[in-house]
């Protein structure tokens, strides 16, 4: 499984991020590193699925447990919320502790406002195709976002190649649920 923050929470001052991920990335993406693999992929974009009533803390400590790599689409407003900071850190740690390449940072907007030490990391610049809403799949730019979106398929793919088994006793940046 592949972990996209997706959900309002991560971009809470846009819906512009959420639309993106769920009805343009996410689909391409997946699509792409099924092909890549040969097989099935398990793509967790939690907007698109937790249900409604169900604690977004318990499902995405779940999801981030049984996930072998975090796609992370990044932009100021990402880093202000507790919740992908959580994952991003959880993501860090356990590539640390394994010494593999665990997480990919998609660089949505807004790179000179991110913290410095994200801007250390190699991003994939995905923010010419910031554009949400139905008017981007007909526009000019789309083939060149499914060309990018197909290449980094074999980048994650080769990663999750060389990613080491899940180790449930990794301990995830969560905060433990209270009730």
């Amino acid at each position: 499984t592949i972990v996209i923050p997706a959900h309002k929470g991560c971009h809470r001052r846009t819906e512009l991020v959420t639309q993106w991920v769920t009805e343009h990335f996410v689909p391409v993406f997946s699509s792409w590193l099924s092909e890549t693999l040969g097989r099935a992929s398990r793509v967790f974009a939690d907007q698109a699925v937790v249900d409604v009533g169900e604690r977004w803390s318990s499902i995405q400590r779940k999801a981030l447990l049984e996930s072998r790599m975090l796609l992370m689409v990044w932009t100021p407003s990402y880093f202000a919320s507790p919740w992908c900071v959580a994952e991003f850190e959880t993501f860090r740690q356990r590539a640390k502790l394994t010494r593999s390449h665990l997480f990919v940072p998609l660089l949505f907007n807004g790179w000179e406002n991110l913290p410095a030490d994200a801007r250390r990391y190699q991003v994939i610049d995905y923010s010419e195709f910031a554009i949400a809403g139905g008017r981007f799949k007909g526009s000019k730019d789309y083939p060149e976002f499914v060309e990018k979106t197909r290449f980094l398929a074999g980048v994650v793919a080769k990663q999750l190649g060389e990613a080491p088994p899940l180790d449930p006793t990794v301990p995830t940046a969560f905060a433990d649920e209270t009730s």
